[in-house]
């Protein structure tokens, strides 16, 4: 269905009937056909609020002020978001799930809308339908010249002209599984990565062999829960860590560390490339791992002792607790809106305590432990189910409420004609216009400077569109420079980072961070596939007592393919992650590493599990003394 703009004085009313009748007669005039209605099937056992009496059902600190963005009808069943350079947001929104015994309802479809708030007054304005016409959709994200919308079976691609799609969508990636235990495990959390990869999450009950369509399933690699990325350019598809239970939200820090969320079995989890992490049950898919990783947060939002399903929202100790065992969307904020003492923390929605959870982050050894904090937001209304919140352009937070009454799963039937966008802001947030199309290269590059990090990421994004457009991006060079030459690593990692996304080829671009004489050095360096760079972190005395590396060289086992030829390689790539300095606070995985015998050199503790990527073509031995061409 074309999109029809309207402009709206009150975000929870009903659009008027002329302007319905409008887009029907639009969508019949072009041979569309017209969007499936929404039915439910959740019996409303509890009444349901309209959604301005919803809002006023919102806790929060003294200072901060939520506003109704939108709310139904103008959104329903929102699961997912994204933003554009101009500071618009993109919403998924899926009716096609269903409950436990029909799965998915396919007679239904669902849609990506486009939400503009025009005058800045916290309510959006403008209201975009960019496609109707996809199904089990669980995510999405802009770039290259169109959108990435998650469907499980498959990743699409939808190329875009302005706000429509410019034709059919591509199938990208497919393997993603759809089985009956797959259903609310299903594939999710596309995400773009500071490193230009575009991220995913998938849940343990949804065993999937994914790849590029074509490749044989011999060939393909299990992803059975964790998290997955793609590259745009290069077209490469991995696994990039492994287990946990079910993973739905992820976020980088400022030093660009992968943090994720999860549920029952632990919340807070440090993403590591190649990591092997618990689970909730089955056995990993890669048989040779041992030392499965636990959490990283040092408590948990219910009481273990009890049942999943016995400890959450007030039942069992949780509220006290944290609210219960499920928690969906993530983010760390670093917005100019909120008190600095929430700068940098993780902030999670917990499912059945219906509220937001805030952690602090302490970095102990190579480890970010995170730490309850007193949650920052809570709702009275018991159909309020939290799903994504993100930060957006002027610092406020925006969360997406799926509004159900149902448990986590929703097994007893969905609520298809309710939903609603909340605004969280401290104060009256700047309300700057937001267009990164009319920035030049050079400002863009400044903008990496900005405290604001939807700022720097969105400003990352515009100059990658830009170098796959063929721009002339050389005036920014010196900005470039300046600004990998800077004393704050946090800048010149934002500055190889996006000269990493923009798959930078110039001489002299890819060693910057190699020559920044920081803890963050080697965390951008692994990642390089240049043998110039490998060659020189290998060869380079790291002497600083900074432990952070020890992650830096499991990426580097992981991501370069390197591979240790001996046990002397090993040891050496082992000293070079943990300096002397540093060896008393080093992680307890790659203590463990070094005491083990390792008789092969793909048995690597599971932070370490090199090559996960493609089956080796050398017979090595592993830890039980056979030969096998299946190491890891």
């Amino acid at each position: 269905m074309d999109s029809v703009p309207f402009v709206r004085i009150v975000a929870s009313s009903p659009a008027p009937m002329d302007v319905r009748l409008a887009a029907l007669l639009v969508a019949l005039n072009l041979g569309a056909a017209p969007f499936p209605e929404p039915t439910n099937n959740q019996p409303e056992t509890i009444p349901l609020l309209t959604p301005a009496d919803a809002l006023t059902k919102l806790r929060l600190p003294e200072g901060f002020r939520a506003t109704l963005f939108a709310g139904d009808p103008d959104v329903r069943q929102p699961i997912a978001l994204c933003w554009d350079e101009r500071g618009r947001l993109w919403v998924a929104e899926n009716y096609t799930y269903s409950d436990g015994k029909e799965r998915f309802d396919l007679k239904l479809k669902d849609r990506i809308v486009i939400f503009e708030d025009v005058d800045h007054d916290g309510k959006f304005d403008k209201r975009t339908v960019f496609t109707d016409d996809v199904q089990m959709l669980t995510s999405i994200e802009r770039g290259f010249g169109g959108v990435w919308a998650m469907c499980p079976p498959h990743l699409l691609f939808i190329p875009m002209a302005g706000d429509k799609p410019a034709g059919p969508p591509q199938v990208v990636l497919d393997g993603f599984s759809t089985t009956a235990a797959s259903r609310h495990t299903f594939a999710n959390g596309l995400k773009w990565g500071p490193d230009g990869w575009l991220y995913g999450r998938v849940g343990i009950s949804s065993t999937s062999w994914i790849d590029v369509p074509g490749v044989p399933k011999e060939k393909r690699q299990p992803t059975a829960g964790g998290l997955w990325r793609y590259h745009p350019v290069t077209k490469v598809f991995e696994p990039y860590c492994h287990g946990t239970t079910n993973p739905w939200g992820s976020d980088w820090t400022k030093d660009h560390e992968l943090l994720f969320i999860n549920t029952v079995i632990g919340h807070g989890w440090q993403g590591i490339h190649g990591a092997h992490f618990k689970r909730m049950h089955g056995e990993d898919p890669y048989p040779f791992v041992y030392e499965l990783i636990d959490q990283q947060a040092d408590h948990y939002h219910w009481d273990t002792g009890k049942k999943w399903n016995d400890a959450d929202g007030g039942r069992g100790g949780a509220d006290s607790l944290g609210g219960g065992h499920a928690h969906v969307g993530m983010m760390i904020y670093r917005g100019e809106n909120w008190p600095v003492r929430y700068r940098d923390q993780l902030m999670t929605l917990n499912l059945h305590g219906r509220r937001v959870n805030v952690e602090s982050l302490e970095r102990v050894g190579s480890a970010l432990v995170m730490k309850h904090q007193p949650d920052i937001l809570k709702s009275d209304d018991l159909w309020f189910r939290g799903i994504e919140l993100s930060q957006g352009p002027d610092g406020a937070v925006t969360i997406l409420d799926w509004s159900d009454i149902g448990e986590c799963h929703d097994q007893d039937g969905i609520h298809r004609t309710s939903g609603r966008i909340f605004k969280v802001a401290y104060g009256m947030p700047k309300r700057p216009d937001v267009d990164l199309t009319q920035a030049t290269p050079a400002q863009l590059v400044e903008l990496q400077r900005s405290p604001n990090e939807w700022l720097v990421r969105m400003a990352r994004w515009e100059l990658r569109e830009r170098a796959w457009q063929g721009a002339d991006l050389s005036s920014a060079l010196p900005a470039w420079e300046r600004l990998a030459a800077e004393a704050d690593p946090v800048l010149a990692l934002n500055a190889h980072s996006t000269l990493r996304a923009m798959s930078a080829t110039k001489s002299g671009t890819a060693p910057f961070a190699a020559a920044h004489h920081a803890h963050y050095s080697p965390a951008a360096v692994v990642a390089e596939k240049r043998p110039d760079v490998q060659a020189r972190l290998i060869e380079r005395e790291l002497t600083e007592p900074l432990v952070r590396r020890n992650n830096s060289l499991a990426k580097y086992a992981n991501h370069t393919g390197f591979i240790p030829a001996c046990e002397e390689q090993e040891s050496t790539l082992l000293q070079l992650a943990s300096p002397r300095t540093a060896s008393a606070s080093a992680s307890p995985w790659l203590s463990r590493s070094r005491t083990s015998p390792r008789p092969c050199a793909r048995s690597w503790p599971s932070t370490c599990c090199a090559t996960n990527r493609t089956p080796p073509t050398t017979t090595c031995r592993c830890s039980s003394g056979r030969a096998s061409a299946n190491c890891l």
